[in-house]
C-alpha cells in the first residue's frame, strides 16, 4: 500500500494524506476469523512507524485490517502532533501475543475526530500485562483530543489495562487528554485476570500530572469477566464506566454530561447469573470533579448519569440526555441507543429527527 511504503521514509509532517476510496486489506468476516470458523487472512498489516501530518479519510473505510504482531499492533505506532479524521476501520481483527494494541495508534497526540472502529481484539500475553485500547493505547508527548469517535468492537484480553477509547490516559507528564462526544458500544472482556483495570473509556489514569477530561459522551457497552471460574473473596480488579483506576495523587479527572447504560450488565465470573453494579471509578487517588477522594473509594453515582435502556432509547433520549447536543452532534434512534450524527449512514436502525 502506497501510504505504508511512503511512511518508511516520510513522517508527512506538514502534509495531508486523503483517501480517495475505501481500502480493502482483506476480504472476509472478522467474527469468523476470531472464532476459528474461517482461515486467517493472508495480508498482515505492519504498523506505520511514525506519522506527524494529517490523515483525512474523507469518510472512507479501511476494511479487513489484520494484525498479529508479538511486539504490538496498531495502524500507526507513533502518531505525534497530528490530525486523524473521518476514517473508518471496519471488519478488522487483531490476534496478538504483544502487550500493546489499539486500532489507530500506540501513542497519540494531536486531534482525532470522526474515527470509527469495530475491530475485534484477541490478546493473550499470559501473566504479562496487556494494554489494549479501542482507538489508542495511550496519549503521547503533547495534548490529545479525541472527539466524535465511536468504538463498536470487542476487546478480549487476559490482563491489565483495557479501555474502550484508551488503555491508559498518557505515558507523559504535564499533558491534557480530552475525550468529547464519544460513543462506546463495544465489549471489554477481561478474561480471568482479577487485577484488570478496565474502563468504558480509559483503563488506567496512572502517569503523574495528567489531566483527563471526559465530556458529552455515552457508554452503552459491556465489561465482562467471562473467564473467571470463581470469585475470590476480595472481588476482582478495578472496573468502571469512566475508567478502572486513577492511582496518582497529582492527577485530575474532569467530567460533564456522561451517560451510561449497560446493555447486559457487568458479569464477574461464570458463576454470575445477573449483572452487578458497575461503578464510575472503582478506586482512585486523584482529584475528581475538584473533590479529593482517598484510595479505594468506589463511585456509585455523581460522575456519570445512569439510565436504564428505556430512558436512553428512542425519543426518550432527547428528554433524559439533555446534556448532549442533538442539534448538530448526536441523533436519537428508534428502539436503540443514540448515535453520533457523523455515523448515521451506517446505522441499522431508524434515525429520529428532533
Amino acid at each position: 500500500y502506497g501510504l505504508y511504503i511512503m511512511s518508511q521514509h516520510d513522517t508527512f509532517k506538514g502534509k495531508t494524506i486523503k483517501l480517495g476510496a475505501d481500502i480493502v486489506v482483506n476480504k472476509g468476516d472478522a467474527s469468523k476469523w476470531a472464532d476459528g470458523t474461517a482461515a486467517l487472512p493472508k495480508n498482515v498489516w505492519k504498523s506505520i512507524p511514525k506519522f506527524e501530518g494529517t490523515l483525512d479519510g474523507c469518510n472512507h473505510s479501511i476494511k479487513g485490517l489484520y494484525m498479529n504482531g508479538a511486539g504490538g499492533n496498531y495502524f500507526i505506532k507513533t502518531a505525534s502532533n497530528c490530525t486523524i479524521k473521518d476514517v473508518r476501520f471496519v471488519g478488522g481483527y487483531t490476534k496478538s501475543t504483544g502487550a500493546c494494541n489499539a486500532t489507530v495508534a500506540e501513542t497519540f497526540s494531536g486531534t482525532m475526530s470522526g474515527v470509527y472502529s469495530d475491530t475485534i481484539f484477541d490478546v493473550s500475553v499470559g501473566k504479562a500485562d496487556s494494554l489494549t485500547g479501542g482507538l489508542i493505547m495511550c496519549g503521547a508527548k503533547g495534548d490529545a483530543t479525541i472527539e466524535n469517535c465511536w468504538f463498536a468492537g470487542q476487546i478480549t484480553a487476559d490482563g491489565a489495562k483495557l479501555g474502550g477509547i484508551a488503555a491508559y490516559a498518557s505515558a507523559n507528564q504535564n499533558v491534557k487528554v480530552n475525550i468529547k462526544n464519544c460513543l462506546v458500544t463495544g465489549t471489554i472482556n477481561c478474561g480471568f485476570n482479577y487485577n484488570s483495570k478496565a474502563g468504558g473509556f480509559v483503563g488506567e489514569h496512572n502517569t503523574a500530572n495528567v489531566t483527563l477530561n471526559i465530556s458529552d459522551s455515552v457508554f452503552a457497552g459491556d465489561i465482562l469477566y467471562q473467564g473467571a471460574k470463581e470469585l475470590p473473596y476480595w472481588g476482582l480488579g478495578s472496573t468502571g464506566v469512566l475508567l478502572g483506576i486513577c492511582n496518582q495523587t497529582s492527577n485530575s479527572i474532569t467530567t460533564s454530561d456522561i451517560y451510561s447504560v449497560m446493555r447486559t450488565g457487568i458479569y464477574r465470573g461464570d458463576q454470575s447469573t445477573a449483572p452487578v453494579e458497575l461503578y464510575d471509578i472503582e478506586n482512585t487517588k486523584g482529584t475528581v470533579n475538584k473533590t479529593y477522594y482517598s484510595n479505594y473509594t468506589r463511585f456509585a453515582s455523581g460522575l456519570s448519569k445512569r439510565l436504564d435502556e428505556g430512558q436512553i432509547k428512542g425519543e426518550n433520549a432527547h428528554t433524559n440526555m439533555k446534556g448532549l447536543d442533538f442539534d448538530t452532534v448526536w441523533a436519537a434512534r428508534e428502539n436503540d441507543y443514540p448515535i453520533l450524527q457523523k455515523f448515521t449512514d451506517i446505522s441499522t436502525t431508524v434515525i429520529i429527527e428532533k
